[in-house]
């Protein structure tokens, strides 16, 4: 059986952040989170991540690169 490594570097504006998955989004509370998310899974596994966006946005918009196999 043949495993394939795949890596998903994503990252937010400065009004945005990642958090994590099991991490409670509430509104008007703010979770400490990071500018950048690097996620890494193995075929047929799947991981989550929150993207947590300031307040009072009115349009956004997200875009994520394609999947990058490793090995």
């Amino acid at each position: 059986m043949t495993a394939l490594l795949a890596l998903w570097l994503l990252s937010a504006g400065p009004d945005a952040a990642f958090v994590s998955p099991w991490a409670k989004v509430r509104p008007g509370a703010s979770v400490p989170g990071s500018p950048a998310a690097r996620l890494s899974l193995l075929r047929g596994e799947c991981e989550g991540f929150q993207l947590q966006v300031h307040e009072g946005l009115e349009l956004v918009s997200a875009e994520a690169p394609p999947l990058v196999p490793t090995g």
